[in-house]
């Protein structure tokens, strides 16, 4: 996790357990241990007590036991638990609340006695001054803040250390090749038990626990049907991108501070990288210099907090315990790797397929081939064509099997199915008979929860079958129209006819942002005509559809026709209106971006209402004044766009957001999951002749290029104004270079399907119990606020929208998580 999140909070410490019982001591003793660090990964004097309480943790210590120390000088132990309640900064289980308490009363009444010259009145105060000897009121004051869980990890270790068997011989490898210190292959005991599978409460993923923005810029693909973070040899050449950047790029900072750059002064600095980022490194090497004492000591930032002090310690500590395996886990051996066969897939094939082609038990392909993901396991995705497939070792190599799979075609989309835009009247089980699937295959897919419960505008997505859904009609056209079968987009079918793509819109009264359906039927006119551009226009005060036409000098009706209104329909300030036939410049001012709104305002469904007045007032969706804005690190901001507007008359079960209270995710598990599949901020929006769309968290520049088709993301930057190395603000206003509707379609849909990874990878894997409000404090950061709740900034985002700016005092929902195994 830690790189790549830059968040630390150790592996060791994520699960989330029961009370069952307790049995401490007041001051258990953090033995001494003989290091022999050496010179290339060095344990200065100065952390070594530090390096000998993780060596505790590691060897010593279970996932039963509960260790409250102080953070600052970890080797203070208060009292180890004989617990599973959970150690959470902001959220600890009853029994380590319960002893925090005692020992934090404890500390301050020891400060007045010796402020007043009294001796410790008891053994437990005794014990509390023999901590901190010679120490004055303030400092024992001071120490009782400092108090924090760490969990045990003894038994996670000894697993780690059988499976360390089967993949350190690459991990070794990997790093020779690249000319990278091989004492790297300890890192991952500290982030991942050298887990595969490992996935942490802040959704970093794998044994070197990465997370989902950061894997793109390390050359690893997260898609609808491969997250390659879980493959072990793939995350390890990724893991190893990064090491061999930061080295360089810890390498150039510490030269131009004029620091001496050898192998024990920097590898500190690039071990801590992983945790926090290069560049929070490198803005720390421009205040202390490559000294990591100095850093421990002296540097100050709101992130460099005590996980962060610690990376490094607990580095060195698992290399310690790792090395001496012998010595504290005496008989555990390491696991063999699995032999292998490898079998690139000629054409995209579901698991059913590759089930049958091989006859090889699902379970071993699994356990084989970790990078696939569970869309494609349950037959939503398809393996895609070029994919490394391993199998187990055999002789002839499946030579007859392989020929036999290359000679089968291509088994539908790669992207796993259609999208359907929920309309009036839609279910659930409806849409999966217009496309042919299984209703409880749609719940599933979309999860939709016991009563299946859906909303006008709500994007479904459909199931692949094994090919293209199944179109209602046998024949495209029929009587001069075009009957719309599987996968088809609105430009698409113009190019079939070879037509403008804006004149067969406009002939059909569709807009570009106008969702078809299978089985609908297009008109196709005997010529296509003009080649103009639809403009927009955002609704302002007072205005109706027909004073908008007027403006633009063309017909009420077609202003009515392309947005899909008629006389009584209800517009809203804010609303995105399509303006048809009329010219618009290719580009727009900065200025102009600034002031749009930050998510788009209008309804997704064309619901017509019985009322006459032309607008309504609607919820201030102006950048100034819309989503969660909060001062986060290195002077960055977080802006959350506000939720949906509910339209009057319509169900609030069927549209409204479930994000913007938290007591509205009591019902059910199902209900305190629906925040998490609200995809209306996904939306791209057409602004003065751009596309243009919110940054989101776990995005980057690099899958937007990937998503747009265009290669790398060099068109991007200089259509945003952007340099190399600028970061990307989460709700920051993005402009895209889109040259087609299909290209649009495609980035759409990708778009989504790694946003809905991210959501099924979390929730095969926790819980969403509660929904609690959180009142912003003085110091606040999104940041630390994900870090201590354990919850990932994405998670935060979508149980936001909606929300008024976060200010110190304002609340927030936070989601209480817990494991599912």
């Amino acid at each position: 996790m830690g790189l790549l999140g830059r968040f630390f909070v150790l592996f060791v410490g994520c699960v989330l357990y029961m009370v069952v019982a307790v049995s401490h001591a007041a001051t258990p003793t953090v033995e001494r241990h003989d290091l022999q660090c050496g010179d290339v990964f060095p344990c200065p004097e100065e952390i070594q007590r530090r390096v000998d309480f993780w060596v505790q943790v590691f060897r010593q210590w279970d996932t039963g036991q509960r260790v409250i120390h102080d953070s600052d000088h970890p080797q203070k132990v208060f009292a180890v638990l004989r617990t599973e309640d959970r150690c959470s900064a902001k959220r600890p289980g009853k029994l380590v609340r319960q002893e925090q308490d005692k020992i934090r009363d404890g500390l301050r009444i020891l400060a007045t006695r010796i402020d007043s010259g009294q001796a410790p009145a008891n053994s437990f105060q005794t014990d509390l001054a023999n901590l901190y000897p010679g120490a004055s009121g303030d400092e024992l004051r001071n120490a009782s803040e400092r108090l924090r869980c760490q969990a045990g990890n003894q038994d996670r270790f000894e697993n780690a250390l059988r499976r360390f068997g089967e993949y350190r011989p690459f991990v070794v490898e990997y790093l020779e090749d690249a000319e990278l210190s091989t004492e790297l292959q300890y890192l991952p005991f500290v982030e991942s038990a050298y887990h595969p599978q490992a996935y942490s409460h802040l959704g970093a993923a794998g044994i070197w626990q990465i997370m989902p923005k950061t894997a793109r810029n390390l050359g690893l693909q997260i898609s609808a049907s491969v997250d390659e973070r879980f493959d072990p040899r793939l995350a390890t050449q990724g893991a190893i991108r990064y090491f061999q950047d930061s080295v360089k790029r810890v390498t150039a900072a510490a030269k131009e501070q004029g620091s001496e750059v050898t192998a024990g002064r920097m590898n500190p600095f690039v071990v801590t990288s992983y945790n926090y980022g290069v560049r929070g490194m490198t803005r720390a090497i421009e205040q202390v210099g490559l000294d990591y004492v100095r850093l421990l000591s002296e540097y100050k930032s709101r992130t460099f907090r005590t996980a962060v002090k610690n990376f490094y310690a607990s580095f060195l500590a698992a290399r310690y315990v790792a090395k001496n395996a012998e010595q504290y886990f005496a008989g555990v051996s390491g696991n063999s790797a699995p032999k292998t066969s490898i079998v690139s897939i000629p054409n995209t094939a579901s698991v059913k397929r590759l089930r049958s082609v091989f006859n090889v038990d699902e379970s071993v392909l699994k356990d084989l081939n970790p990078s696939l993901t569970s869309r494609v396991w349950k037959g939503f995705s398809y393996v895609p064509a070029g994919f490394s497939f391993a199998l187990p070792l055999r002789s002839d190599d499946w030579s007859d099997q392989r020929v036999q799979l290359a000679a089968l075609p291509p088994e539908g989309p790669s992207d796993g199915g259609e999208r359907h835009v929920v309309e009036r009247g839609d279910t659930a089980c409806e849409v999966a008979e217009l496309y042919r699937v299984r209703c409880r295959d749609i719940i599933e897919l979309n999860r939709l929860g016991r009563q299946a419960t859906i909303g006008i505008g709500q994007v479904l997505m459909i199931p692949g079958k094994g090919g293209a859904a199944t179109a209602l009609a046998a024949n495209d056209r029929q009587g001069g129209g075009h009957v719309v079968r599987g996968g088809q987009t609105p430009c698409g079918i113009a190019n079939q006819y070879g037509m403008n793509c804006q004149s067969f819109l406009s002939a059909n009264g569709l807009s570009m942002r106008s969702k078809i359906y299978v089985g609908q039927t297009l008109l196709i006119p005997s010529s296509a005509s003009g080649n103009s551009l639809a403009s927009s226009h955002k609704v302002r005060p007072g205005q109706s559809p027909c004073s908008i036409a007027r403006n633009y000098n063309i017909s009420c009706d077609a202003v009515l026709s392309a947005n899909g209104l008629n006389r009584r329909s209800i517009i809203y300030v804010g609303q995105t209106l399509e303006i048809p036939g009329t010219s618009v410049p290719v580009t727009a001012l900065a200025s102009d971006i600034e002031k749009t709104p930050v998510t788009k305002s209008e309804p997704e469904s064309q619901v017509t209402l019985a009322a006459e007045q032309d607008v309504q007032s609607a919820p201030d969706t102006s950048a100034a004044g819309s989503g969660w804005v909060i001062t986060a690190s290195s002077n960055e901001t977080i802006n959350i766009p506000t939720a949906e507007i509910v339209v009057s008359g319509q169900s609030e079960q069927a549209l409204a957001s479930t994000a913007d209270q938290p007591a509205r995710l009591q019902a059910s598990a199902d209900d305190r999951l629906a925040p998490l599949y609200n995809w209306k901020d996904l939306d791209v929006e057409l602004t003065a002749g751009n596309y243009v769309i919110n940054v989101l968290p776990e995005e980057n520049l690099g899958y937007y290029a990937d998503w747009l088709g265009i290669g790398p993301a060099g068109e991007l930057r200089r259509l945003n104004n952007l340099t190399f190395g600028d970061p990307l603000e989460v709700g920051e206003r993005l402009r895209l270079p889109v040259s087609a509707q299909d290209q649009l379609g495609v980035f759409e849909s990708k778009r989504k399907e790694f946003h809905s990874l991210l959501v099924d990878e979390y929730v095969q894997r926790f819980d969403i119990n509660d929904v609690q409000s959180y009142r912003i404090q003085s110091g606040d950061t999104l940041w630390g606020i994900s870090n201590d709740f354990d919850v990932p900034m994405w998670v935060l985002y979508r149980f936001n929208q909606g929300q008024l700016v976060a200010t110190v005092g304002a609340e927030i929902a936070i989601p209480e998580v817990s494991d599912r195994n």
